[in-house]
């Protein structure tokens, strides 16, 4: 018996390697950068000019996954000159390969469409904890106005004014506020 669920039809299966080969079925790259770089590739400086969301977050935390859907909505709605965004792992357990590894998997499994960067050694969280109070909450966003100094500092998920956890109206409300004052 023929199992007619995994054999494709010798036209569709011809047309589906063409498509792959000249790149029409690509997949959404899982970080804008490419993958997931050392956090101390992240360059606030280079961002002037744009407003720069980097969100602090973990593989393990619940509240970030909740969060993560929000954040590549914005990535979808506002132009990359006008927002940058930067997801910055910390938290997260083993050799640098196996963080990569599963923040690889992890992202291409949520869709994630911005900058990802992982800090196992904490090195920028407790750079940017400075500038801005916000360990050991997680998840927690930094919003950079276009001059490169935090306006924004949202520990754990944003909230709306009424009370409940609203990430993306909380923080495209944040972005657009910014983004009239360059």
């Amino acid at each position: 018996m023929r199992d007619t669920h995994t054999t494709l039809p010798p036209l569709l299966r011809a047309a589906l390697a063409v498509a792959l080969v000249s790149g029409q079925l690509a997949c959404e790259s899982t970080a804008a950068d490419g993958g997931v770089q050392p956090a101390s590739a992240f360059d606030l400086d280079q961002h002037k000019g744009k407003v720069v969301l980097v969100n602090f977050w973990a593989t393990w935390c619940g509240p970030c996954r909740y969060e993560i859907p929000a954040l590549v909505e914005l990535r979808r709605a506002y132009d990359e000159d006008d927002l940058v965004i930067a997801g910055i792992a910390i938290g997260e357990n083993g050799s640098e390969a196996q963080v990569v590894e599963r923040l690889e998997k992890f992202a291409a499994s949520q869709g994630i469409n911005y900058s990802l960067y992982h800090d196992r050694d904490y090195v920028v969280a407790k750079k940017m904890n400075e500038i801005s109070s916000f360990l050991p909450y997680v998840p927690s966003t930094l919003i950079f106005d276009a001059q490169g100094k935090v306006q924004i500092t949202h520990r754990g998920l944003p909230h709306s004014a009424s009370g409940p956890s609203d990430p993306l109206t909380v923080l495209r409300g944040d972005v657009e506020r910014l983004l009239e004052q360059r």
